[in-house]
């Protein structure tokens, strides 16, 4: 039997790609979020499958300076409190206190800090149906987040970033604004009316951990601190291409003859 060229999910594929945020500043809370968007040769090879996950994250935070002292303009040493957020609780307003609270406990940040896991998307939890003040009206509530490991859909196409460098949006939870595909897939009601549902392909926000960086002491406002990089393994399945190709030349590929002489 001749191999045929099918969509299975025999076509894989496998990268690593290394992304650098905006160093990090004292003070501040940031939630260690990523999305496929913001990896330009990863978006390149999701336009060549059907279906895209990342199955592994290694966050590198590396200090800028390794000297702190004491007296007139000193510089303490700085603290880098960790606390996971795989259902997205947490937001950009989480302070300290809070980080605290939960358990996290503090490491010197005097050399590079390394931690890897496997990150997750979130769907939506049960939905409360709640009676309105007149008969018929409804109310709908959201109760949680649902972790997730599984396959998302791609866009088929490669997409092309308007907001590729990731500097200023460093782990911030919002995902940069880029140009993807939107499917809209119709959620019916309960009372019978349909509303569209947008999902932003290669834009589902990956989690996740908040991190806070303390020092007793700090320089000038925005003291920046450390560098910190992403590196994410993702994996692709599924064999589709939607761009336009069009027709090859019948002389392409075709056998000739030598010229004579």
């Amino acid at each position: 039997m001749p191999s045929v060229a099918t969509a299975a999910s025999g076509q894989m594929a496998r990268i690593v790609e290394t992304l650098e945020f905006a160093d990090l500043t004292v003070k501040d809370t940031y939630q260690s979020v990523f999305s496929l968007s913001q990896f330009p040769r990863a978006c390149a090879v999701a336009g060549n499958f059907q279906f895209y996950k990342a199955v592994k994250v290694v966050w590198s935070y590396e200090p800028l300076y390794n000297t702190f002292q004491s007296g007139n303009a000193a510089i303490s040493k700085p603290y880098i409190y960790m606390l996971m957020n795989r259902t997205q609780n947490q937001n950009n307003a989480t302070t300290l206190q809070n980080i605290q609270a939960c358990g996290a406990k503090p490491r010197a940040l005097v050399s590079k800090i390394v931690i890897a896991y496997k990150p997750n998307w979130c769907s939506a939890g049960l939905t409360a149906v709640v009676p309105g003040p007149t008969p018929g009206d409804r109310n709908y509530i959201q109760q949680g987040l649902q972790a997730q490991y599984g396959w998302l859909a791609s866009v088929g196409t490669p997409v092309s970033l308007q907001n590729g460098n990731p500097a200023g949006t460093a782990g911030k939870f919002n995902p940069p604004e880029i140009s993807s595909v939107a499917l809209d897939p119709i959620n019916q009601n309960l009372d019978n009316s349909t509303s569209t549902l947008a999902n932003l392909v290669n834009n589902t926000v990956y989690n996740g951990h908040t991190t806070f960086i303390d020092q007793e002491t700090v320089g000038s406002e925005g003291q920046v601190i450390a560098r910190l990089t992403c590196t994410v393994e993702w994996v692709f399945k599924g064999a589709v291409f939607n761009a336009p190709i069009g027709p090859q030349s019948s002389s392409v590929g075709s056998l000739r003859s030598p010229p004579t002489a």
